[in-house]
């Protein structure tokens, strides 16, 4: 697709970023917080070591953004990213823009002598697992097992004393 081109997100475009991501889990069935959102994004935009955000646009349109975070593993080498969120608006799926992003994070992933490629798939979303399949993405045979860890109350009472400061 040739009028599909992609840019770094930045602080700026966090209004942009919130609506898609907001498109995004009403699709997948995610329950969106705009709060809890808005400050993980916000730290992301602002620390490059943590990973980016590229935003998806065709001619003159955001149709959807790709975040992407960093990280390491001795079992596959070295660095990772996993693509953490991948969305393009509904009007432009199967056009060819999915995977010219895929494509274009692949050369980047390169480029940052990054390892592998991570993501997860919601497990009825078979159109995505074959997607993601004919591009070369692969189950490992294993089960994404998370454990939410709850912040300190200490950190709960700076924050909001660094909010109400300003």
């Amino acid at each position: 697709m040739r009028d599909i081109w992609w840019k770094a997100a930045s602080i700026r475009d966090q209004a942009t970023l919130l609506t898609l991501m907001e498109e995004y889990y009403a699709v997948d069935g995610i329950p969106f917080d705009l709060t809890t959102a808005t400050r993980a994004l916000e730290i992301l935009l602002k620390d490059p070591n943590l990973g980016e955000v590229v935003l998806v646009c065709k001619k003159d349109t955001i149709i959807g953004y790709i975040a992407l975070t960093n990280g390491y593993s001795l079992e596959f080498g070295g660095a990772y990213q996993f693509i953490d969120e991948f969305f393009i608006r509904e009007q432009f799926r199967r056009k060819g823009a999915g995977a010219a992003t895929l494509q274009f994070v692949e050369q980047l992933a390169k480029d940052s002598n990054v390892s592998m490629l991570h993501l997860e798939v919601e497990q009825h979303n078979t159109e995505a697992h074959s997607f993601y399949s004919k591009l070369g993405f692969k189950s490992q045979g294993r089960h994404l097992l998370v454990k939410p860890i709850p912040p300190n109350a200490s950190d709960i009472n700076e924050s909001a004393q660094s909010s109400a400061r300003g």
